[in-house]
C-alpha cells in the first residue's frame, strides 16, 4: 500500500540517518519532519506526487543526498540552498520553471540533475558551485544552452557524453571528420612544402 502522508510514528525516530520514502503518493513533506531529523544524511522522496517542499528543509543541516526526482514540484524553496553538506541533488522530471538564487550557496554539491523540467534560465549564482562535477539540464526546451556560463556548459556536455549513446556517436563522428580534414590539409601542406624545396 502506498503512503499518502508520512506516518507520525516515523517522527519519533529522532536519530534517523537514512529515510527512503520513494514510490508513494506523498504530496507534501511535513515541516515536522525537517524539525525532527537533525541527523538525517540521506532523504529519498523520488517518484511521489510532491508539489511542495517546506522552507525549513534547511534544518536538515547534515543532509548529504536529496532525491526528489519524478514529482510535481513547480518551485524549490530558498532553504534548499542552505544545506551546507549537500553533495547530491536530483530534481529531474518535475515542473520547475525557476531555481532559487540560494542554489549558489551549495558549495560542496557534486551532482545536480535538472533534466526534464520547464527551466528557461539558471541562477547566475550557480557559477559559485565550485565542487560541481556532474550537471544535467537536458530536456528543458526553453533553456538556451549557449547562454550558460562556460563551466556549467562544459559540465552539461560531459554528462551528456557519459550518459547518451547518441551524443557520444555525434562527438566521435565530429572528431573523425576533424581528423580526416586535418589529414588532408597536412598532406597538402607537406606536398606543397616538398615541391617548393625541390624547385
Amino acid at each position: 500500500m502506498k503512503l499518502m502522508s508520512v506516518p507520525r510514528q516515523v517522527l519519533i525516530l529522532r536519530k534517523l540517518r537514512v529515510l527512503n520514502l520513494r514510490g508513494n503518493n506523498l504530496s507534501m513533506l511535513p515541516t515536522e519532519l525537517c524539525e525532527c531529523f537533525h541527523d538525517l544524511e540521506y532523504l529519498n522522496l523520488a517518484s511521489n506526487r510532491l508539489q511542495y517542499i517546506p522552507e525549513n528543509i534547511s534544518s536538515l543541516t547534515k543532509l548529504r543526498t536529496l532525491l526528489v526526482q519524478n514529482n510535481e514540484l513547480v518551485e524549490l524553496p530558498d532553504g534548499v540552498g542552505r544545506l551546507p553538506l549537500l553533495l547530491e541533488l536530483r530534481i529531474e522530471t518535475n515542473l520547475l520553471e525557476a531555481l532559487p538564487e540560494s542554489m549558489g550557496r551549495l558549495s560542496l554539491l557534486k551532482v545536480l540533475t535538472l533534466s526534464n523540467n520547464r527551466l528557461s534560465v539558471l541562477p547566475g549564482s550557480m557559477v559559485a558551485m565550485r565542487s560541481l562535477e556532474s550537471l544535467d539540464v537536458s530536456g528543458n526546451p526553453d533553456l538556451d544552452l549557449d547562454s550558460l556560463p562556460d563551466t556549467l556548459y562544459r559540465l552539461n556536455e560531459m554528462y551528456a557524453l557519459l550518459h547518451s549513446k547518441q551524443v557520444r556517436t555525434k562527438i566521435i563522428n565530429r572528431a573523425g571528420l576533424f581528423v580526416r580534414e586535418f589529414g588532408k590539409t597536412f598532406r597538402k601542406t607537406l606536398l606543397e612544402t616538398t615541391s617548393s624545396m625541390l624547385l
